[in-house]
């Protein structure tokens, strides 16, 4: 009986994060603050940068960033302080251990990218990074909204999104240090 607690606690837990990293926040916050389907408008991603290009940054733009950023980070706090999950070397189904919280991390970034909201569709998945490494502390948080929002300086969108997306990839791998290290 212990083992199916153990086994539904995790599931409970990584259910969670997924769904949790599903909901499209940008989409909702530009519909109620602009009604704007995003959608629709801009280049048609559900994602942050597509909310910051068509709705500005206030006040659409500063909730969406606010919601995006933290959406990964609930699901951290949730099994951290709710189910017990720890960042002790290795793995397991009870404490999570490192490479548990590593799964919450891509559960999180498949959520983001692929919502049941959205039939499968979603963002870009560059906020999950930076909401892991806000688990660990707002300096780190900080350092990071610092390279995701470098590419916004560009003019041209084409270099933007290639800059952004070759940032994000080094941001993950950071955010993938800190957990294992």
């Amino acid at each position: 009986m212990e083992q199916l607690i153990v086994i539904v606690k995790f599931l409970t837990v990584c259910l969670s994060a997924y769904l949790i990293s599903s909901f499209p926040a940008a989409l909702v916050i530009c519909r109620v603050f602009k009604g704007v389907n995003l959608l629709k408008e801009g280049s048609g991603n559900p994602g942050l940068s597509n909310a910051l290009d068509v709705c500005g940054v206030w006040p659409a733009g500063f909730f969406a960033i606010i919601t995006e950023f933290t959406k990964s980070w609930w699901s951290f706090v949730l099994a951290y302080h709710v189910f017990g999950w720890n960042f002790h070397p290795g793995f397991s189904l009870e404490t999570g251990g490192v490479w548990g919280m590593m799964l919450l991390a891509f559960l999180s970034f498949l959520g983001h990218d692929f919502s049941v909201f959205l039939k499968f569709g979603g963002g870009k998945g560059t906020c999950i990074p930076a909401s892991m490494l806000l688990f660990f502390g707002p300096f780190y948080f900080i350092v990071s909204l610092m390279w995701i929002f470098i590419p916004y300086t560009m003019k041209e969108k084409k270099k933007r999104f290639k800059v952004q997306n070759s940032l994000m990839i080094l941001l993950l791998m950071i955010g993938a240090s800190l957990f294992i290290f």
